[in-house]
């Protein structure tokens, strides 16, 4: 879509531009830049919005040149404070050209897109919760537990680059919270649907009794709903930092955790004698996180395909480490441990394969 504006040092008009900006200055590499921050995706694309057909003009060398660069950007002032909802100033004693002021500005205090983002996957995982609140409440569905699980795991995810801001550890530890109270509960559950394949009706049966007690429990706890009362204010806390100029650098800190989690992740694997259930919760790290910022993961082709499969044969293996501890304390679980015993080995040696051709393919 042509941005209807021409460059008035040149008196030619943008052939190719997809923006719709009404800027009076072409020429301003930040035409990209807003392009960018609204529709990320279209990054690379839009890149060609620059006049290809006109050279970019050096930067102002006198005072009076420098004032009318600064007058030549107020159209774009207008709409990055638009979009921030805060002021932007290009100060006379500044060194820098202007532009590149705003550019700064857009890339630290008006990443609106990132925050827009953010509120969106918040008040989606929200949405997640109160349903999974709801079906255990009835305690009719048996993949609750699972899904209340599922997305605890993706809200930490998604709340770990962020540590930095505020409110972001209130809401952490209270998902954490979730997660260690419904641990037990997702492990006896795994154990009962085993019991159930390998016809052990009675040790399944007693299980998915104490199940079907327990998890209306879960919805009332005070554990979710201290989780669900903080993420419904996240979103309003957000918004109000984001006014304030408080979310500074939110892409650049976003990043710059997930790359660190990609370091450690690659690290725990070439270690000879690595931990398989650190492994595995790394594993879980870095795959969730790569869908709650994909456009901020620098993945290698199919790495979500094969995170997913490590992570589920790590899973299988550390089910049987688990059952193995539990069956020396509950004696109906007696007749597994042979069984088991040899599905651990089994489990270990497909996760060790996962773990190489991860390794191999992806880093």
């Amino acid at each position: 879509m042509p941005c209807g504006c021409s460059n008035r040092g040149s008196g030619k008009a943008i052939r190719s531009c997809d923006c719709s900006m009404p800027l009076n200055a072409c020429w301003l590499a930040m035409v990209c830049v807003v392009c960018r921050a609204k529709v990320p995706r279209r990054s690379v694309r839009v890149r060609r919005c620059f006049c290809r057909s006109t050279p970019r003009p050096s930067a102002p060398s006198s005072m009076s040149s420098r004032r009318s660069a600064m007058l030549d950007i107020r159209v774009l002032q207008a709409i990055c404070e638009a979009v921030s909802e805060r002021c932007v100033v290009v100060c006379r004693g500044d060194s820098r050209r202007p532009e590149t002021v705003i550019l700064e500005f857009l890339r630290g205090n008006c990443m609106s897109s990132m925050v827009d983002h953010l509120v969106a996957e918040i008040l989606a995982l929200d949405v997640k919760l109160l349903a999974c609140q709801a079906r255990l409440a009835v305690s009719t569905d048996s993949e609750a537990l699972h899904d209340l699980r599922t997305t605890v795991r993706r809200l930490r995810s998604v709340l770990r680059p962020l540590r930095e801001f505020s409110g972001v550890t209130q809401l952490e530890e209270a998902a954490k919270a979730v997660g260690q109270l419904t641990t037990p509960l997702r492990d006896m559950q795994v154990l009962a649907a085993f019991l159930d394949k390998q016809g052990l009706s009675d040790a399944a049966r007693k299980r998915h009794d104490h199940l079907s007690s327990a998890c209306p429990r879960v919805a009332k706890s005070s554990e979710l709903t201290r989780l669900l009362t903080l993420i419904d204010q996240f979103p309003t806390m957000l918004r109000m930092q984001q006014r304030q100029g408080l979310l500074r650098g939110l892409r650049k800190t976003i990043e710059k955790r997930m790359d660190k989690q990609w370091r450690k992740l690659r690290t725990a694997i070439a270690e000879p004698d690595h931990d398989r259930h650190d492994l595995r919760l790394l594993i879980k790290r870095v795959r969730y996180a790569a869908e709650a910022y994909p456009e901020l993961s620098h993945q290698p082709k199919n790495m979500q395909s094969r995170l997913k499969s490590a992570q589920s044969e790590l899973g299988d293996w550390h089910d049987h480490l688990q059952w193995l501890a539990q069956a020396g304390e509950q004696p109906d679980l007696a007749p597994c441990i042979a069984g088991w015993q040899i599905g651990i080995v089994r489990a270990e040696r497909k996760a060790e394969a996962s773990l190489k051709r991860l390794a191999k393919a992806c880093f």
